[in-house]
């Protein structure tokens, strides 16, 4: 049952039983904890709707979605888009990290492993060493065991940023880190992901 409520505004606005928003006159206000979903208005110009759930298994649970439908879980205060496929935190920092840890002389075959939840667009990369180098730092970054894409942190320099040409991965992916050549320490690479 939906309660509206009236009001009484104080501190900073006029005290009266009605508030003036434009040339309408607001009187009641419906109370939000009896919203469970907001939509478009009938008639208007579609839109999508927004789901109030208590927690993530609630969301993941629910059926009929259209693209665009989205979904505020109130126990995690994260909010969700479903992109037609799954549900999507666009606030999530979306990152994804490989690391080798320590010393370094390549060619070596990564073992660090990263594979989405969902088809993902890999957008930039951004890779360090601890500290430059004599010589280039050249890796891959391979999908599934095939090359993806190679990036060297030139001789001298310790970081580096890149568009990425060959983006989609999907949730069937991995995503591994080779080093082609070189030597360093502490190789770290953060891939963003959309």
């Amino acid at each position: 049952m939906t309660a509206v409520k009236d009001f009484v505004v104080r501190k900073g606005l006029q005290v009266t039983e009605s508030i003036k928003l434009g040339n309408k006159i607001i009187t009641k206000l419906l109370d939000s904890s009896d919203v469970s979903t907001i939509s478009a208005a009938s008639g208007g110009g579609g839109g999508s709707s927004v789901t109030l759930l208590d927690n993530d298994s609630a969301l993941t649970a629910m059926t009929g979605m259209d693209s665009g439908d989205m979904g505020f879980v109130t126990g995690t205060k994260a909010f969700y888009v479903f992109d037609g496929t799954n549900w999507v935190n666009p606030n999530d920092p979306s990152f994804a990290y490989l690391l080798r840890a320590g010393n370094f002389t390549g060619p070596l075959t990564g073992t660090e492993s990263f594979s989405p939840n969902r088809t993902v667009t890999l957008q930039t990369i951004t890779a360090s060493i601890e500290s430059s180098v004599a010589s280039n730092v050249v890796f891959t970054i391979k999908k599934t065991g095939s090359s993806l894409q190679q990036f060297t942190i030139p001789a001298g320099d310790t970081l580096i940023t890149a568009n990425f040409t060959t983006n989609s991965v999907s949730s069937s992916d991995t995503i591994t880190l080779d080093i082609d050549s070189g030597s360093g320490r502490n190789l770290t690479v953060k891939i963003k992901y959309v």
